[in-house]
């Protein structure tokens, strides 16, 4: 392990101040010259193989997941030994100070995460802990009103990140901040966790947390759920309405007293403490995990002074349903792994829409195997914010890693390969495994760079060789649209003849480009290695209503009709991600009302009118392009420039826009065509006018935007002069490419938008004309070229009439 300086900023992050420094890490206040923003820079502070695992793990565990109580990330990126990610950066003051008079209460717990082992987790535990009283108290809070309001957005915040299946281990009042305009906002997702997680003697066997805040079972080391976030809410509310701690002491007898008695109730200690609350905090300290309140249970007792709002802007994440359909994928899927079975490389692709069911086919199948028992998967994501090196392959390695140290030692070295040193210098994560740590090196031999990164290559080729031998591998890569050129690299030499170890590579990426260097690689060394590409498409009617089925029984939405579930199904035409996004409205909404129909573009609508006003109107903007429209040039039409970043992240965790890179020149999309119509149906004319208008502007002074594209935008919007300038354009530009029909379609378009002179509409007919008689419309070009003679000066009019007359 290494402690590296502090970060001094580079060409693209210029460091303002130091916001925080904890065990792992210190967070920066910095300026992002490219997307012209200040941002929180968190780095990792220690070089050391297992902080370095849980750092990514922070950043990435929370990719795809957003809400207005939850702190937002930006990018991961990797700078030499340096690596850091940002995020959004949080004016404000900790839940404490906000929720209770005076600012003492502050003062405790600002000490770092640390493992429970040692003096490091004494030490977390500040000395105000240790607190006695004679007699009872006022309580410290505010207002009751205000630590209700802090308390339910914080519980929002929670319930988002539960839903999508996380645990942050970690809550404390610390890691709440709340805004000047009352914005209560989770931070710091460095214990983040999945709820399916299981204990094991892995890389994260260790017990972190503050003491003071964790549950009694998160401290035994035990399984941990939901109800483990709710006891450290509870810790919170209990300190905001007592000024202390349900448990204090040093740290063992802290922990050993949570576990054998239940603290007193908060009344017995202060005066003033509303009794619903009392109550609350009572069932959140419970003993048993099982007798906590959920998330439902907790908004319901704090709705009484402050109306809860529903957390729909979150993406929602349904219960696990049965896989439905896909046979003939399966198959192919099987198919090929039977081929690797044999000890014959195989590579898949499989390509498909968003939200078409890629990566559930792939998991489903892949999970079958591993509890056959029949292959060693190695599953990973491409992640689109990243900029780490081997940027395809990092997450893939992270799952070794795991699979690596649930084998007993003297196995696990038998699979190392010659040169393991090389490895790890590509992927300092495997230096965890005590087996690599210990091996010998044979670094020193290698001082060429080039010769370096040959040996890593040739080390994991060999590695997934030797596990090869034992049984099939098979590597999964999600999102493989956007790997980088090392990537590609990288896997091109694992799969390269001859004696390539017997691995099946299944790749999932988007249909629509670019595919990125990673899928064009592979594609192209299909002369190397057996591949082939399944497409993806809709399920069946069958399959649709089978799922939707599904998936309202795991909802617990038994009242529904064989014809209601036929219905939702027929409405998202086969798109499993709608599919889902339609159950869990009807079992939300539709059921509740009485009615039986239910449209998706209701459902979309009703979850975009419950997004923030300016990341609504980002929305509308980017559908009315039509197209993919620049991130820059969508906040520009929008008035936001950098501010409106944070609304991006939103929509893309929303599921209602797709981005295409991080950077402002990548383009933004709806993310579905249904998303497109859903928008533009529920918007006023005035506003539809006004917003073409507002992208026309920024596409024209950009000058990078079709000339049509600028027509039709002018058009919509009533400006008609620039309509016919920009559709001129277009038209000339068609006719230019020998696109004659097209041609003719802009200038029929233009002339049917009016107001030009007698001169001006005689000399469209006869370019009209033209590009008419080049297509092979006779006739049509003959009554333009009589159209274009009327009123034309006598040689012209001779010459139009002739060229008429020519083409009857």
């Amino acid at each position: 392990m290494r402690a590296l300086e502090q970060f001094a900023g580079n060409a693209r992050f210029t460091i303002e101040r130091t916001l925080g420094e904890g065990g792992m890490g210190i967070v920066y206040l910095a300026y992002d010259q490219q997307q012209r923003r200040r941002v929180a820079l968190k780095t990792l502070s220690r070089i050391e193989p297992s902080s370095l695992y849980r750092f990514k793990k922070e950043f990435r565990s929370l990719s795809g997941v957003s809400h207005e109580n939850l702190v937002v990330l930006h990018e991961l990126i990797s700078q030499g030994e340096l690596w850091f990610f940002t995020m959004e950066y949080v004016q404000g003051e900790d839940f404490l100070s906000h929720v209770c008079q005076g600012s003492s209460l502050s003062l405790l717990d600002t000490s770092p995460t640390e493992p429970l082992s040692g003096s490091s987790s004494e030490a977390s535990v500040p000395a105000q802990l240790e607190v006695r009283v004679a007699e009872r108290k006022p309580s410290p809070m505010h207002s009751e009103a205000r630590l209700r309001e802090c308390l339910r957005q914080l519980a929002l915040g929670i319930e988002a990140l539960h839903a999508a299946g996380k645990l942050h281990k970690d809550i404390k009042p610390s890691n709440v901040l709340v805004t000047p305009q009352g914005r209560v906002v989770l931070l710091d997702f460095g214990m983040i966790d999945d709820q399916t997680a299981r204990i094991d003697a892995t890389l994260e066997s260790q017990v972190f947390g503050t003491p003071a805040y964790m549950s009694p079972e998160q401290a035994a080391g035990d399984a941990v759920d939901a109800a483990s976030d709710w006891y450290s809410f509870g810790v919170m509310l209990y300190e905001a309405l007592t000024g202390r701690l349900p448990f204090d002491g040093p740290v063992l007898e802290l922990l050993v007293r949570k576990q054998r008695h239940d603290p007193p109730l908060p009344s017995q200690t202060t005066l003033g403490v509303p009794a619903q609350l009392d109550e609350l905090c009572v069932q959140l300290l419970s003993r048993d995990p099982r007798r906590r309140p959920q998330a439902a249970q907790v908004l319901q007792a704090l709705a009484s002074a402050a109306q809860a709002v529903p957390a729909a802007v979150a993406h929602p994440v349904l219960p696990p349903a049965d896989f439905v359909g896909r046979q003939p994928e399966l198959a192919r899927l099987a198919a090929a792994f039977e081929r690797v079975a044999q000890g014959q490389p195989f590579v898949l692709l499989v390509r498909g829409r968003s939200g078409i069911g890629k990566s559930a086919l792939v998991r489903h199948w892949s999970e079958a195997l591993i509890e056959a028992g029949r292959a060693t998967v190695l599953a990973g994501r491409c992640y689109e914010r990243e900029s780490v090196p081997f940027k395809a392959i990092d997450s893939v390695i992270d799952a070794l890693c795991r699979y690596l140290a649930r084998l007993p030692d003297r196995q696990a070295a038998r699979l190392l390969p010659r040169n393991v040193q090389a490895l790890s210098r590509l992927f300092p994560v495997l230096r965890q495994i005590a087996v690599i740590q210990n091996a010998r090196s044979r670094l020193q031999e290698v001082p060429d760079p080039q010769e370096l990164r040959r040996r890593g290559f040739g080390a994991l080729r060999e590695l997934i060789a030797r596990l090869s031998d034992e049984r099939p591998v098979v590597i999964c890569i999600d999102d493989a649209q956007w790997g980088d050129d090392d990537s590609a690299t990288l896997l091109e030499s694992l799969l390269r003849p001859p004696d390539a170890p017997a691995l099946l590579l299944v790749c999932c990426h988007r249909q629509d480009p670019p595919h990125g260097p990673v899928i064009e690689q592979l594609r192209s060394s299909t002369a190397a290695v057996m591949a082939e590409q399944i497409e993806l498409g809709a399920l069946s009617d069958a399959e649709a209503e089978r799922l939707i089925a599904d998936e309202l029984r795991a909802l617990g939405a038994a009242g529904a009709s064989v014809a209601q579930a036929r219905a939702l199904a027929a409405e998202a035409a086969g798109s499993p991600f709608f599919l889902g996004q339609l159950a869990l409205a009807w079992h939300r909404h539709a059921h509740t009302a009485g009615s039986a129909a239910l449209s998706l573009d209701e459902v979309l609508q009703s979850r975009i009118a419950l997004l923030p006003a300016s990341a609504r109107e980002l929305l509308e903007l980017v559908a009315v392009a039509g197209s993919p429209i620049e991130q820059g040039l969508a906040l520009e039409a929008a008035s936001a420039d950098e501010r409106g970043l944070p609304d991006i992240d939103l929509l893309r965790a929303a599921h209602l826009l797709r981005t295409h890179g991080p950077r402002e020149r990548d383009p933004l999309e709806c993310y579905h065509d249904r998303v497109r119509t859903a928008v533009l149906s529920q918007l006023p004319a005035p506003f539809l006018h006004a917003h073409h208008l507002r992208v026309g502007n920024v596409l024209e002074r950009s000058e990078r935007c079709a000339p049509d594209a600028l027509a039709h935008h002018f058009k919509q919007g009533g400006d008609l002069a620039r309509a016919r300038h920009h559709g001129l354009r277009a038209a000339r530009q068609a006719a230019d490419a020998l696109a004659f029909d097209r041609a003719a379609e802009i200038y029929l378009w233009v002339r049917e938008l009016g107001g030009l002179g007698v001169t001006e509409l005689r000399e469209l007919d006869a370019r009209l004309a033209e590009v008419l008689a080049n297509a092979g419309r006779s006739g049509e070009a003959a009554r333009a070229y009589l159209r274009a003679a009327t009123d034309a000066s006598e040689p012209l009019r001779f010459e139009r009439e002739r060229m008429a007359a020519e083409h009857f």
